[in-house]
């Protein structure tokens, strides 16, 4: 992910998107959300993956990349 400290939160969607579009998961979207216990979580039966606002602006870009 490209160090992007002004807007944290667009380049973890779009390193997402990308993420999920070399892992062949067509079809499903990436989301923000206000969770404050998780990093992320994954739906299957609506095929989204949502991400914590609070721990996309505060983690590494490494760490998010894992979570995606």
């Amino acid at each position: 992910m490209a160090a992007s400290s002004s807007r944290p939160l667009q380049t973890a969607l779009e390193t997402a998107t990308i993420l999920m579009r070399e892992h062949g998961l067509h079809g499903w979207t990436v989301r923000l959300d206000n969770a404050r216990r998780r990093a992320g979580q994954c739906n299957y039966s609506t095929q989204t993956i949502s991400l914590s606002r609070l721990y996309v602006r505060n983690a590494d870009a490494d760490h998010i990349r894992d979570t995606i």
